[in-house]
């Protein structure tokens, strides 16, 4: 990092310096790519993967057109699949096969295949205050970076800007070797509980970036943590129910969190508003009737089944619920 700070005063101090630097680095790259073109069929394959997906402006549409394009009759469902991401089709076709055996180092991270059950899920979560799971993917063999990278880049046509992953200098070993460029923009970190594991560079632990500072970076074991009571039920059930199951409990699970999050949006507008009442009292206005202000967490006895009706209609009948925090309600419940 220092020195990075370092070449960045210098290119400002001597332009034609950075121009110069800059065109061996095109250089070099152009001399990788004429080598690329001489090697062995399985390189030429991992190069002309890179190459296919490598524009950075191509849009999701164009991403699953694309695809769908080159591979017509591939699977879309997620009982054939064993995907389930919704609102995320497929984009471009699987970087690592099945049985491929590219190396991610040992680290400190062991992974484990069930001789009796299955392999589990792999679960995908977002890093907001109320955190959703953005799919999961049923594993047909043990967790490894491979399945991980095959997920996001299937499904999600521009990468995020963080990965958090217990395992995140395997997934970067394991990109590096075919697929550098998904590295440009995203980077991989260990979250905070799993990083005392991994001493190999401070790039991998999430403190060392000043955009996670306050961040939740668990999400993920939080949201598996209720599905890891379903345990007994899930290795009871064949693989149907197995998918059905974690596609309702992703759902319900997702609509606690839309429910969560849009109390708290409420809640915020009307502490404003109450912010904006006390102003005008202070400048000589009408003055405004003293209120509580707001709590941002959900009652005791919230109740989700009415809430999501209120946002969503039955399909059913389409039947809908007013919310009750979309009126002075929010504030007068707030303050008992």
């Amino acid at each position: 990092m220092v020195a990075l700070q370092a070449a960045v005063l210098l290119f400002d101090a001597s332009p034609a310096f950075a121009v110069a630097t800059a065109d061996v680095f095109e250089n070099a790259v152009a001399c990788a790519r004429s080598i690329y073109a001489d090697f062995a069929p399985d390189v030429k394959a991992k190069h002309e993967y890179l190459t296919r997906y490598l524009d950075a402006d191509m849009t999701e549409e164009s991403l699953v057109a694309a695809f769908k394009k080159r591979y017509p009759k591939a699977a879309d469902k997620t009982d054939a699949t064993g995907i389930f991401t919704p609102g995320r089709p497929q984009c471009r076709a699987e970087a690592y096969a099945k049985g491929d055996k590219t190396s991610f180092g040992t680290c400190e991270k062991g992974y484990v295949s069930s001789e009796r059950y299955s392999d589990g899920a792999l679960t995908l979560c977002c890093a907001c205050s109320h955190p959703k799971i953005l799919g999961f993917v049923v594993l047909d063999r043990m967790e490894s970076p491979q399945v991980l990278i095959n997920a996001l880049l299937t499904r999600f046509s521009k990468l995020p800007r963080y990965l958090l992953y217990d395992f995140a200098c395997g997934v970067v070993r394991c990109a590096m070797v075919k697929l550098p460029w998904m590295l440009r923009e995203l980077s991989v970190v260990s979250d905070r509980f799993h990083v005392c594991n991994h001493t190999l560079s401070h790039f991998y632990n999430a403190n060392s970036y000043g955009e996670l500072d306050f961040k939740n970076t668990l999400t993920h074991e939080q949201c598996n943590a209720a599905i890891r009571k379903m345990q007994a039920i899930l290795r009871g059930a064949g693989r149907y129910g197995y998918l059905a199951l974690l596609c309702y409990q992703t759902s319900v699970l997702n609509s606690f969190a839309e429910s969560r999050t849009e109390y708290q949006q409420a809640g915020l507008a009307a502490g404003d508003a109450l912010d904006a009442a006390a102003a005008r009292e202070g400048t000589g206005a009408r003055p405004a009737a003293r209120a509580t202000r707001p709590s941002l967490a959900l009652p005791r006895h919230f109740d989700f089944r009415a809430d999501y009706f209120s946002r969503h209609p039955c399909r059913c009948c389409r039947y809908m619920t007013r919310p009750s925090y979309a009126t002075g309600s929010h504030i007068a419940r707030a303050g008992v």
